[in-house]
């Protein structure tokens, strides 16, 4: 899909998510990295400014993994992850 686009000079995407339950926010990166390359998307995750990657996780992120909690995946973080939306 990224090779058409850029053949065509597709200028916007528009990702229909309605409905959608949520899932892997892993997709968001890959979609960024192939849209606008590795620097950009090292640019959003922070990297060069302390942690990289996602701050926030949904609240039903934790309803599909009960097994896992912000204690968790806190431990040894020098920035704390959050529930919630920004």
């Amino acid at each position: 899909m990224v090779t058409e686009m850029k053949k065509r000079g597709t200028r916007t995407l528009v990702a229909d998510v309605r409905g959608n339950g949520g899932g892997n926010a892993l997709i968001v990166d890959i979609l960024l990295y192939f849209l606008y390359g590795k620097e950009k998307l090292m640019e959003l995750q922070g990297f060069g400014m302390g942690e990289t990657g996602v701050f926030r996780y949904s609240r039903l992120f934790f309803e599909d993994r009960p097994d896992q909690s912000l204690e968790k995946l806190n431990a040894g973080r020098a920035v704390p992850l959050m529930e919630g939306r920004l």
